[in-house]
């Protein structure tokens, strides 16, 4: 009888600063995802030919709703030096473990900090803009995400004598650029 459950893991790419590609698994499947997305609700009425607006109720009345972006709210992270890690979709590894999790803690700082302060020199007009954390592809079994981070909240546990933790915690919230549906549907950022 088996009594191991199969882990499928979960990955975060993303470009780093200095234009390199970065990814690391997540070792657990996470026990929830919170999502979120609202609509709300515009009325337009309509106007006769002088310009003055019609009665409530009369016909010309329009509804239309303004849907926001997905918001992943929370996704817990964990990441246990005492449990194999995975080093990709299908290969665990059986050493190492505590030099893994203090990599996933260097790729978790990477994804929340924002890119350098661009010089005035960079800029041809104005003020150059703010910098903004790296864009990130988040997948999750068959579902992938384009979104940025949001949030981020690290819980270190469990530290050696070197003062390394050996169990992580991060709860992640992100702003959602681009669904799966729009990924298969070919119909994300400036695709045609």
């Amino acid at each position: 009888m088996n009594d191991q459950v199969k882990v499928t893991p979960g990955l975060i790419s993303y470009v780093d600063h200095d234009g390199k590609n970065q990814s690391f698994y997540f070792q657990c499947n996470p026990t929830s995802l919170t999502r979120s997305r609202s609509a709300t609700l515009q009325e337009t009425r309509a106007t006769n030919p002088a310009g003055t607006r019609t009665s409530r109720g009369e016909a010309g009345r329009k509804y239309t709703h303004q849907v926001s972006k997905w918001k992943i709210e929370s996704l817990e992270l964990w990441f246990d030096a005492s449990m194999p890690y995975w080093t990709d979709a299908e290969h665990l590894a059986d050493e190492e473990n505590l030099t893994a999790v203090l990599s996933c803690i260097q790729h978790l700082e990477r994804i929340c900090e924002p890119g350098p302060v661009p010089t005035e020199n960079d800029q041809v007009t104005g003020a150059p803009p703010q910098p903004s954390p790296p864009l990130l592809q988040l997948t999750l079994g068959n579902r992938t995400w384009s979104c940025y981070v949001s949030s981020i909240s690290v819980v270190e546990k469990e530290f050696t004598p070197d003062l390394v933790p050996r169990q992580v915690k991060a709860t992640l919230s992100f702003d959602v650029i681009e669904t799966p549906q729009q990924i298969e549907q070919n119909k994300a950022g400036g695709k045609k």
